[in-house]
């Protein structure tokens, strides 16, 4: 079984409508009658998009949805669903000769022990939670496309700012601490670590690949790095919409994620208990740099709560804020462990097999 779905105009209208309805609804019984207001769009803009979807009934031998993978099999499937997408924006015709390619991955939490004892602030309760985490073997899949068979780039630089772990060696890291997010190995995913595939990748066909924590990442205002005001959110389109939390001030944003060529983004799929779901979209939490601010530490909740002033009403409209300034150029969403339920940290884990690939953000995430 495999899927290519076309995406119209009016079709994905239809779905963004019948969304919006269910939110309205919902609201209303959770809120009171929540007044939402809906831009005019222009459907002439949307064209038509196209969404590959792989899942492991599509191997040579086929495997359930919901059974453990090898390393071998999620390969074969992430490159089939990439391999699907004939689009005039697939992933060849994104990738151009000589491009520094960003690869946003999501670390929530992480499998980390400190003391022969596993950290419950990292591994939420000292609970085992995959589903948060995007799976290394869709990434490193990702990486060996990249390198051996588009072999275009120049640099792959796997990027995330985590929320609830710290990098190991930076200020504040607790000095127990001798493994992090990105030296860890994680037994679900093929026992693959980030450092690992950096170490496996980085040199071949001439390709440098590395890791910046954004985190720790340095950030642009108006007057350059780490200088001036929060740079205007911006309205490339003219739709006069603007910021939607901070349309006066703007952000702080990632040097790095500000210079990159093109950006791949491989979120997990997951729930969510404030925006519904974590997918491209969302995944933006992860660029907020919330340093810039004066945090010290790397909790997002001032992007749900201070920058707003009105909690988490408006913490969607943020991500779509952060998402304007390095919008995503190829999307590969994957669900080999995904979280349900009330996610992201009391959901529960669950195993779909499925990959969904696009050039067009808001389509795959439909």
């Amino acid at each position: 079984m495999f899927l290519k779905r076309k995406w119209t105009k009016m079709g994905i209208l239809g779905l963004v409508a019948g969304l919006v309805g269910l939110d309205i609804a919902v609201s209303d019984r959770l809120e009171g009658n929540r007044q939402l207001i809906i831009p005019q769009v222009d459907t002439e803009l949307l064209g038509t998009s196209t969404v590959a979807i792989a899942t492991s009934q599509d191997l040579d031998e086929p495997v359930p949805l919901n059974r453990d993978l090898t390393t071998e099999q999620v390969d074969a499937i992430v490159k089939r669903a990439i391999g699907l997408d004939s689009s005039d924006r697939n992933l060849a015709a994104v990738i151009e000769p000589g491009d520094w390619v960003a690869i946003k991955v999501n670390i929530v939490t992480a499998p980390l022990v400190i003391n022969d004892k596993k950290m419950t602030a990292f591994w939420f309760n000292g609970t085992e939670h995959w589903g948060q985490n995007t799976d290394l073997r869709v990434v490193r899949s990702v990486i060996d496309h990249l390198i051996n068979e588009e072999k275009d780039v120049s640099r792959v630089t796997i990027v995330e700012g985590g929320a609830e772990w710290s990098k190991v060696g930076e200020e504040g890291t607790d000095p127990a601490q001798t493994e992090d997010g990105w030296t860890v190995q994680w037994e679900k995913f093929g026992n693959l670590s980030y450092a690992g595939i950096v170490e496996e990748f980085n040199g071949v066909n001439g390709v440098t690949v590395d890791i910046v924590d954004l985190n720790y990442d340095d950030w642009v205002g108006t007057e350059g790095v780490g200088a001036g005001d929060p740079l205007p959110v911006p309205d490339p389109n003219h739709s006069g919409i603007g910021g939607y939390q901070r349309a006066e001030e703007g952000y702080y944003v990632s040097k790095t994620l500000l210079e990159v060529d093109k950006l791949i983004n491989i979120p997990a799929i997951k729930t969510h208990d404030h925006p519904g779901v974590t997918l491209i979209h969302k995944q933006y939490v992860g660029t907020f740099m919330q340093r810039a601010y004066g945090n010290r530490n790397n909790s997002k909740y001032s992007l749900h709560n201070y920058i707003s002033g009105v909690g988490d009403v408006q913490v969607t409209a943020g991500f779509i804020d952060l998402f304007s300034y390095r919008p995503t150029d190829y999307g590969i969403i994957e669900g080999f462990w995904g979280t349900e339920g009330t996610g992201p940290q009391w959901g529960e884990d669950v195993q779909h097999n499925v990959v969904i690939a696009s050039g067009d953000p808001g389509a795959a995430d439909a």
